[in-house]
């Protein structure tokens, strides 16, 4: 089990030449939302255009829409059809038209599982390397089928409970359930205080903050972690970078507001201060 470091970070930068464009970068998929849970769709996009993403585009139950491009201008979207205020069936043919140029996908932050099945079953064919988090998992632990869909290109971001639901047994955040996680054929990111990370290799995140402890922390991992795959970082890479980086931006966070008042959204905010120690600017 290797402890992260800043200079493991720094060791694992992708370069970014002054001469590079967006499309360098990659472009990131966001499939999330539901109502009642527009804000996770927005701290997800938040996280990721503030880690180094080129392109973001938000997949959403239409009648998001209008809140997602008002709070978050600098990125895409695309409407989804929606029953119930979720991700409706007759989505995917929507998703397979829009996939054209995205370098990765993430799904589940405020998914709800009203959300139609299909879409999570689409994320897992689709080929292209996804974090799955929230109701991305809840319906892959609901679903032997969709659960013998992942492979190591996936991420996953259980807490210990969504962790017990995939494994079928009660879960802690620790190696041992990490790498059972990992056993189910992808990289595991098992998520709590510590943070342990299980794929060819066994990483343990120990960065973070306990004023982190609030809804919507997961959410602005997923979003980082989105962002890292979309750029090219290998999955296990990108899984245990996203989780140091995420939990440093907590802890300026808390410096900055206090454990009692931060928010997932002060987590968000303070990722450029740790993306700028990290490339020496």
């Amino acid at each position: 089990m290797h402890t992260i470091t800043m200079n493991d970070l720094r060791a694992a930068l992708l370069p970014r030449a002054r001469d590079a464009h967006k499309n360098d970068f990659g472009h990131l998929l966001i499939i999330a939302g539901s109502h009642g849970m527009a804000g996770a769709a927005l701290i997800a996009t938040a996280a990721a255009l503030r880690s180094g993403v080129g392109l973001t585009t938000v997949a959403c139950p239409q009648s998001l829409l209008p809140i997602v491009q008002i709070a978050q201008p600098c990125a895409m979207c695309v409407p989804l059809p929606e029953e119930e205020g979720a991700i409706a069936e007759g989505a995917v043919p929507i998703l397979e038209g829009a996939l054209a140029g995205k370098t990765a996908l993430a799904i589940g932050c405020g998914l709800s599982l009203r959300a139609d099945a299909g879409v999570v079953r689409w994320a897992l064919s689709c080929g292209l390397p996804a974090a799955l988090d929230a109701d991305a998992l809840n319906r892959i632990a609901r679903d032997g089928s969709l659960r013998a869909l992942l492979r190591p290109r996936h991420v996953i971001t259980p807490h210990p409970g969504e962790a017990a639901r995939l494994l079928g047994r009660s879960a802690r955040p620790c190696p041992e359930d990490a790498r059972a996680l990992n056993a189910l054929g992808c990289v595991a990111l098992l998520k709590g205080a510590a943070s342990y990370i299980a794929g060819e290799n066994d990483w343990m995140s120990a960065s973070g903050s306990v004023g982190m402890a609030k809804g919507g922390s997961g959410d602005a991992l997923t979003g980082v972690l989105g962002a890292l795959l979309a750029q090219g970082y290998p999955p296990e890479t990108a899984a245990w970078m996203a989780s140091e980086i995420h939990g440093l931006a907590g802890e300026r966070a808390a410096k900055r507001l206090g454990i009692v008042s931060m928010t997932p959204q002060d987590t968000v905010d303070a990722l450029p201060d740790v993306f700028q120690e990290l490339y020496g600017q």
